[in-house]
């Protein structure tokens, strides 16, 4: 008996929706070639499968894009020009989709939990080898040019979230990063997403699915807005050339990778640029002006005809002359050279990308992949290590893996304390899962002085283990922290109480209470045979529970209660 929900019998669907497809291009990427002919295929998804698809993918979508060509120019589809006085062939039958290929030998080993995977993204000019060809791009131009119009687009169809780094790391540092540079430039979700660390993004995938609950624009709605973005995005050309990176290790496992050299030209038709902005952020605005609730029709077109011209204009004062804009990014590195040479920072030092702007920190999680952690630690944590004359941890410290979710709550207190009262950060990291435990590795050093308290400590406490929707959630009561002999506060959930301020609550707090905070508790995870305590997975869970119960507030018209006092 054949499964009515399959991928397979939704591909066979020719009312399966655009958002159903680029969840199955990330779930099921061997039918990479079957998505390419789906009817509702759009231009972007095209594009991650020319890039991204195997071989059967890649050949769908330069045949299709070749018949949509040919019927532009008044050719008949799959009509090759044939020389002069050869009949032309016969046209074959459409590219099959192949049986999708088994990792090849030395392909990095994909991490647990992440699915197989064939993809990898394109390699990174290096220096010493010939200058790569200019790649031009129209997707993109600023964040903030279009990242409204781009939450309004992923909200009402949240098919990104589903991916998960199923497509596997990068062979190399380099190539993890100039996969997100690239993701970056072409503005494309699924690949920022799978270029970042599986432990660090996990963790915060429940808070992000329940963006797809979000009460947001509807089907047609989400059209509009996506065909006048893609307008502006057409209007505006952006042209990299040689790019080379440099990638200092920092510790077994963990690397920088800085952008150095290269070019980046950023072009536009003012004009063209001009009327796809109006036309993109009218149809935005009023989307989300209707969302609201707060606002007629009447109303809505009089504040879009008081603002969008005014906001244009300010948007494109004096673009025009400043047009083609060019960045030299080995002019950036030089500036960065010559500002870590004050600090007498050497350029064979590790230290000498922390600040840099174009530089990320990659880990080895099986393949190669960019921290978002590690990468805004540095920026902060990087400079106290300079200025204090630390070097970076030298390598992972080993985990203690705890048998039950009760083990691992004591455990974690344990390591706080030893780190709080003696500077023991390799106590402290020893209980923490692998996205946090790596990043006290790195940092520890630099930790270990900041200013213990020799009296500080915590007591025993009471642990009760919820479970629901998949997380393991502690509930701690009773948990006192001492200064010596004296109880300077208790924490029991929701609440907390110190001798100074009483006791406070969080349900005491009505907006709190509405977002359901007071039931956000800390989360366990299971991870390499044994429990954390994942402050990671904690602050996810508060968003995945504040985001639904926003939600909520929203669908019923309740949200001005959240400003009640």
């Amino acid at each position: 008996m054949s499964d009515q929900h399959s991928p397979q019998t939704e591909l066979r669907d020719p009312a399966t929706p655009a958002q159903r497809l680029a969840e199955i291009a990330a779930t099921n990427p061997e039918l990479g070639a079957d998505i390419a002919r789906h009817p509702n295929v759009y231009d972007g998804l095209l594009d991650w499968l020319a890039q991204y698809g195997d071989e059967g993918a890649r050949a769908a979508v330069a045949q299709r894009r070749g018949s949509a060509a040919a019927a532009a120019a008044g050719i008949p589809a799959g009509t090759p020009a044939a020389p002069q006085g050869t009949p032309a062939a016969p046209q074959g039958n459409p590219a099959a989709p192949q049986e999708y290929p088994a990792a090849p030998e030395g392909a990095p080993v994909i991490p647990q939990g992440a699915q197989a995977a064939g993809f990898a993204g394109a390699a990174p000019a290096v220096a010493g080898q010939p200058a790569a060809p200019k790649k031009k791009s129209k997707k993109g131009l600023t964040t903030a040019l279009i990242a409204g119009g781009l939450v309004v687009v992923l909200g009402g169809g949240g098919a990104v979230w589903a991916v998960n780094s199923i497509l596997g790391g990068e062979k190399s540092p380099d190539a993890a990063a100039d996969k997100l540079f690239e993701g970056a430039l072409k503005l494309d979700p699924i690949a920022l997403y799978t270029a970042m660390s599986p432990t660090e993004v996990k963790p915060l995938e429940e808070a992000l699915k329940q963006l797809e609950d979000m009460p947001t624009s509807s089907e047609e709605d989400a059209k509009s807005i996506q065909e006048t973005l893609n307008s502006v995005l057409d209007a505006i050309e952006i042209t990299t050339d040689g790019l080379e990176y440099r990638t200092d290790e920092l510790m077994d496992g963990v690397s920088r990778v800085s952008l150095v050299d290269g070019t980046l030209e950023i072009d536009a038709d003012t004009d063209e640029l001009g009327d796809a902005l109006r036309e993109f952020m009218e149809v935005s605005m009023r989307v989300s002006l209707e969302q609201s609730g707060y606002y007629s029709d009447d109303e809505i077109d009089e504040l879009l005809d008081e603002s969008l011209d005014s906001q244009i204009d300010f948007m494109l004062d004096g673009l025009e002359s400043e047009l083609p804009y060019q960045v030299d990014f080995s002019e950036m590195w030089d500036s960065q050279l010559a500002d870590k040479e004050r600090v007498d920072i050497s350029e064979d030092d590790p230290l000498i990308g922390q600040g840099y702007p174009l530089s990320v920190i990659t880990v080895d999680e099986g393949g190669w992949y960019t921290s978002p952690l590690l990468t805004g630690v540095d920026l902060a944590a990087g400079q106290a290590m300079i200025q204090g004359g630390y070097s970076y941890g030298d390598s992972l410290i080993d985990a203690e893996k705890f048998g039950s979710p009760e083990d691992a709550a004591h455990g974690f207190a344990d390591g706080l304390e030893a780190f709080v009262s003696n500077g023991d950060y390799e106590a402290f990291a020893s209980a923490l899962p692998l996205a946090e435990r790596r990043a006290v590795s790195l940092y520890g050093p630099a930790l270990a002085d900041l200013g213990a308290n020799e009296d500080a400590s915590l007591s025993d406490f009471d642990v009760e283990v919820e479970k629901s929707g998949g997380l393991t959630g502690l509930r701690i009561s009773n948990l006192e922290f001492l200064r010596g002999d004296t109880v300077t506060g208790t924490y029991s959930h929701p609440c907390f109480e110190d001798q100074y301020s009483g006791e406070q609550c969080i349900d005491d707090v009505p907006a709190l209470k509405l977002l359901g905070l007071d039931e956000a508790l800390p989360i366990a995870i299971q991870e390499d045979g044994g429990w954390f305590v994942s402050p990671t997975a904690t602050v996810g869970n508060v968003l995945a529970i504040a985001t639904k119960n926003l939600a909520q507030l929203i669908e019923d018209d309740e949200l001005d209660k959240l400003f009640e006092f």
